[in-house]
């Protein structure tokens, strides 16, 4: 059993809501994400840590509001660097930080990259002791 709750995720992915995504389908993303998060290792982290993965990898799997898309570009983020007016385009920086290089998928969506913040601070604490 997680930490983390269905309102635990959608208070930080408020789209995730019914009926788009029923409470059975986050609780069942929510396990599947659990297997990923050690909760001794994130501590009071965990929580946060488990609900932005657990939204990253619904968004980049194409679940509830992005299933038109299949998860394909939805959530992208980072600063504009392209746009362009006729036929639409928008082309996003690549603003790396070391923990996104050995997991470039955490890029495929804001919650992903909130959840690699989170990593890289636990991986600072961790590196500190």
């Amino acid at each position: 059993m997680s930490a983390w709750t269905v309102d635990d995720v959608r208070a930080i992915a408020p789209e995730f809501t019914v009926p788009l995504a029923s409470d059975v389908l986050v609780a069942a993303w929510i396990v599947r994400t659990a297997r990923r998060i050690d909760e001794d290792t994130w501590g009071e982290k965990a929580i946060d840590g488990g609900a932005y993965l657990t939204a990253h990898l619904m968004v980049v799997s194409g679940v509830g509001p992005y299933a038109a898309t299949g998860g394909a570009g939805a959530g992208a983020s980072g600063a504009v660097t392209g746009i362009t007016v006729g036929q639409v385009s928008v082309t996003y920086s690549e603003a790396v930080s070391t923990i996104l290089t050995g997991q470039p998928s955490l890029r495929l969506s804001k919650y992903g990259l909130m959840y690699a913040e989170l990593l890289s601070e636990l991986m600072l604490n961790v590196m500190v002791l």
